[in-house]
């Protein structure tokens, strides 16, 4: 079972000082005594922490409108509190480099940041190499909403270089947890291929989206079909489309309508996975550790 509640009072879980944006600093402490390697955090409920389990490694997709909270709620805090695997992050904005790369190296992560312009392929082969030997975050600058079969092409390089490097070497592997931010606005090359293989790897992906419907304007609608099937824990933040609110109401079995969905209060997530769904709240926004 993959979905995972803590039986603790948020407030046992979460310390420190809340602010503005519901900010908070999430004490080590805790994180030790309540977290575990590899484990993603989707948001909250009267349970604790709603997160999901390493052994799982499920692919998630997150899905929600332009400021509801994406960035703030589940990319920052589940960059922040991994601390073993490494990390690829899509960053278009760059903003997630910004948020994070501090509290990253205090964490003794090694620091990578890479437009996908300087990634030649010996630059690729050097990243793969810190990827797999040391614990390291790779920070990748694309260009959104700019098609450059160039710049796809050093995409799909890195992955089949990551692939290959874990299947020749027998060293010790932590895993990598690959984050696509704002995936909207680029094609991933071969990402239904990724994500199908991804658990033979120890790699799993975050997709972040702003609707559904951008996945069949990238990929088609089979494929798009296909890459959604693909990602068995699927949190829907919020949206303004109709359509959206179709998928999902029919998703979870018209347990909600498309109305219900549609008007979900703004701090309330719909999270769905293999053997159901919930609604659950957002997290706080986390700024670092303390």
């Amino acid at each position: 079972m993959a979905f995972y509640h803590k039986n603790s009072s948020k407030n046992s879980i979460i310390l420190g000082k809340m602010g503005k944006g519901r900010a908070f600093y999430l004490k080590k402490k805790l994180f030790n005594k309540y977290f575990y390697e590899g484990n993603l955090m989707l948001g909250m409920s009267e349970e604790g922490i709603a997160s999901l389990k390493e052994s799982g490694n499920q692919n998630v997709l997150v899905v929600g409108k332009t400021g509801i909270g994406k960035t703030s709620t589940y990319s920052v805090p589940n960059i922040l509190v991994e601390q073993e695997r490494s990390l690829i992050v899509i960053d278009p904005a760059r903003e997630l480099y910004q948020q994070t790369y501090v509290e990253k190296g205090n964490q003794g992560y090694n620091i990578e940041t890479k437009s996908l312009s300087e990634c030649h392929d010996g630059v690729l082969k050097h990243l793969v190499q810190q990827l797999f030997e040391k614990k390291t975050i790779l920070y990748l600058h694309v260009h959104a909403f700019y098609h450059n079969a160039s710049e796809e092409e050093r995409v799909r390089k890195l992955f089949k270089l990551l692939y290959e490097f874990i299947t020749n070497t027998k060293k010790r592997y932590h895993g990598v947890h690959v984050l696509f931010e704002e995936a909207r606005g680029y094609k991933i090359p071969d990402l239904l291929r990724l994500l199908e293989t991804c658990n033979s790897y120890q790699i799993q992906f975050s997709l972040v989206i702003q609707t559904v419907d951008c996945l069949n304007r990238l990929y088609g609608k089979e494929a798009a079909k296909s890459i959604l099937n693909s990602c068995l824990m699927k949190l829907l933040m919020g949206t303004e489309s109709m359509e959206d609110a179709e998928y999902f109401s029919d998703l979870i079995g018209r347990e909600m309508s498309p109305k219900e969905i549609l008007y979900m209060p703004y701090e309330k997530s719909l999270l769905t996975y293999a053997s159901g769904s919930q609604i659950i709240d957002k997290l706080p926004v986390m700024s670092r550790f303390e």
